[in-house]
């Protein structure tokens, strides 16, 4: 056998010897692709599966999240981070299912009194559950403090020893006002009728009120018209003045009907007192009327109404609204007018003594503050301590005590750190998303602002080991 002669030569050596580092260079890279890809789908598979059973992910202004969505709408934030209107909502986005949402926010206050963060927990309407990240009411007036189980007693004077000494030996309830906390006022005499009446209330959507009633059967019909379109089921939860469901009804609807019909909502062995009624419906529905042998009744922070309304008012601070330009109109509160000129546009109100009369001439009208209020012919009663807001004020209003549940942020050099915590099963889950809100109310009226610097959040769920 003979040689060939060119495969003696130097350059076809150099030649094979570069083929060879190139088949290895290329087989070292398919390796350590392949390598890079298995790391890649192993930490994907970790961050989904979440063995740990702890999550956490951060947000910061300017940067984007894959978890975290920016803050909205852009009307309200300035330069991504400053709030100055309110409220301004975001989005996340967790990927598996969990049980628990810590947060922690690190913030500026610029002027705010009231700050609040929450997550939707149900919609139609939308309604949150807001927990404090600070309140310069609390934070600022000198008062006498005292602690226990997570409660907090601020006194202008110190004239109890304990929040159990309070508690039991309360003062008159127009002294008190209440923080992210429950006080029930003591439960007046009940004054029922001797036969049942019939109410007209012209009520659109979801509303709650309070009443006094006596031992026995608690009989209530209510009279509603809906929407043709309107198929969401009516659902009518009592409850008693520690928060406890003593019962609960779902009324199924049927579109199309759109004569007036009528429900019942009969409980037994009722004990005499206090008690919560919530409507839950669309705005789809009108509660035309309430039949019962019930006079001391007052709706909760909250009333739509679709026609001619007299109100006996108990609230520092309310807006009327409507939506439509015949909701448009001058209404009367005790002799004051009030005018209500611009469809989408709240007005402010400002009562200064309880049981101001109020005199709506027609609907659509929306009234929101927090308070109490009493259509005519049902008589106006005080069943909870004030609530703290943004504008109330300790010495106008005789406030010389406050009940609350609220502990103010850390300090982290010039940033306050807040740090709250959910239960996921209380969030409501929309295609994917959870929604949290800033609450921070009259921040526009107070010129003020608050600048976000971080949201982390850390979701949990149990182990896998």
């Amino acid at each position: 056998m003979r040689w060939s002669p060119w495969l003696c030569t130097s350059s076809n050596l150099f030649g094979i010897k570069n083929m060879i580092k190139k088949i290895i260079f290329v087989r070292l890279a398919q390796v350590a692709m392949a390598f890079a890809a298995i790391i890649f789908f192993a930490w994907l598979g970790w961050q989904n599966l979440v063995p740990t059973g702890s999550f956490t992910t951060v947000w910061r202004p300017g940067k984007t999240s894959a978890f975290i969505d920016r803050l909205l709408p852009d009307s309200r934030v300035f330069s991504s981070k400053l709030i100055v209107d309110d409220p301004v909502f975001f989005f996340t986005h967790p990927h598996r299912r969990f049980d628990t949402v810590e947060v922690e926010i690190q913030f500026l206050n610029h002027g705010a009194n009231i700050i609040e963060f929450g997550g939707l927990a149900s919609s139609d309407p939308e309604v949150y559950t807001l927990l404090p990240l600070k309140n310069r009411l609390l934070d600022d007036p000198p008062w006498s403090q005292i602690n226990s189980n997570g409660l907090t007693l601020f006194q202008r004077r110190q004239n109890f020893a304990s929040v159990a000494d309070f508690l039991k030996h309360s003062p008159t309830i127009s002294q008190i006002a209440t923080y992210q906390a429950a006080f029930a006022a003591p439960s007046p005499a009940p004054m029922l009728l001797k036969t049942p009446r019939e109410v007209r209330l012209d009520l659109r959507g979801t509303h709650e009120m309070k009443f006094v009633t006596d031992d026995g059967l608690l009989a209530l019909e209510m009279s509603y018209t809906q929407d043709a379109s309107n198929t969401k089921p009516l659902t009518i939860i009592l409850s008693g003045q520690d928060g406890n469901v003593i019962a609960s009804r779902v009324y199924a609807l049927e579109a199309g009907k759109t004569n007036t019909r009528t429900i019942r909502f009969d409980i037994p062995n009722l004990t005499e007192g206090v008690y919560k009624l919530s409507w839950q419906a669309s705005d789809g529905i009108v509660w035309n009327s309430l039949t019962s042998r019930l006079t001391q009744v007052v709706f909760l922070n909250h009333f739509s109404t679709a026609g001619p309304l007299r109100v006996s008012v108990d609230a520092p601070e309310f807006s009327l609204k409507t939506s439509t330009a015949e909701g448009l109109q001058t209404v009367s509160l005790s002799g004051r007018s009030i005018e209500i000129t611009e469809p989408g546009a709240p007005v402010s109100v400002r009562s200064t003594v309880a049981g101001e009369m109020l005199d709506i001439a027609r609907g659509p009208l929306v009234m929101d503050g927090i308070g109490w209020y009493a259509v005519e012919p049902f008589v106006l009663f005080r069943p909870d301590a004030i609530r703290l807001q943004a504008t109330t004020d300790f010495d106008a209003q005789g406030i010389d005590y406050v009940l609350a549940k609220y502990a103010p942020p850390s300090v982290d050099g010039e940033w306050s750190v807040a740090r709250i915590s959910f239960d996921a099963s209380k969030l409501l889950m929309q295609n994917g998303t959870w929604k949290f809100v800033f609450s921070i109310p009259k921040i526009k009226e107070q010129n003020a602002s608050v600048e976000i610097g971080e949201i982390k959040m850390t979701w949990r769920r149990k182990s896998l080991w």
